[in-house]
């Protein structure tokens, strides 16, 4: 029995670190589309401007990710999610 319930704790874990990973890439992917859209108005990729957003959206992200956790939980904000499910269409 320990080891189903060690199973179990660890299949908990693994899916609320895919969500906290979820919230972090999702600033990073509007990180990219900034740094897409900086690369066409100055029409050359500036590997500065490139490292400094990516940085930028990853530390938000990180910080977004963690404020989630500690407030609203990720056990809650999964059960959020789910219940919005319905909303799409």
């Amino acid at each position: 029995m320990p080891i189903v319930k060690a199973s179990i704790q660890f299949e908990s874990l693994f899916i609320l670190t895919i969500l906290w990973l979820r919230i972090v890439l999702s600033y990073c992917v509007v990180g990219a589309l900034l740094v897409a859209l900086s690369a066409a108005y100055f029409q050359e990729a500036n590997t500065a401007l490139i490292i400094s957003i990516m940085f930028s959206s990853l530390i938000i992200g990180i910080y977004f990710a963690e404020n989630t956790r500690r407030k609203t939980g990720l056990k809650q904000y999964q059960k959020k999610l789910h219940q919005q499910e319905h909303l799409r269409y």
